[in-house]
């Protein structure tokens, strides 16, 4: 199958906290703010979650309106997973650690004619 990568599924841009790991950032007041309120904050220089969760879901929607038929694989990071999968389950923003997204787990969406739905979250790959 031929392989499309798109800037739409990029990982969110974390502005001043690329690279930061989580010891420096834990004393940062914008970071504790980004934990607690993902819906109304934003990374310093960066993107929003609702900037990231907007042009996720724009895109599955694009890819689903020009789908004849067939499976759609996307690879991508946790969180534009993550905000794809908090939009079509209609979980705000702010709860976002109740889907949790582990490495190289299986989500999956299926288009029932109408709209996208969750059927799977966070499924394992087998060994």
């Amino acid at each position: 199958m031929p392989v499309e990568i798109v800037p739409e599924m990029d990982e969110i841009d974390l502005g001043d906290w690329t690279s930061a790991s989580f010891v420096e950032l834990v004393h940062d007041p914008c970071w504790n703010q980004w934990n607690a309120q993902r819906g109304a904050s934003c990374p310093p220089n960066g993107e929003s979650m609702r900037s990231l969760q907007t042009r996720v879901v724009s895109h599955l929607e694009r890819l689903v309106e020009e789908a004849t038929d067939g499976t759609i694989v996307i690879v991508s990071h946790a969180e534009p997973i993550r905000a794809a999968l908090l939009h079509y389950l209609r979980i705000p923003l702010d709860d976002f650690r109740a889907v949790e997204i582990g490495p190289a787990s299986i989500s999956t969406l299926v288009h029932n004619g109408r709209t996208l739905g969750v059927t799977r979250i966070n499924q394992e790959v087998p060994a």
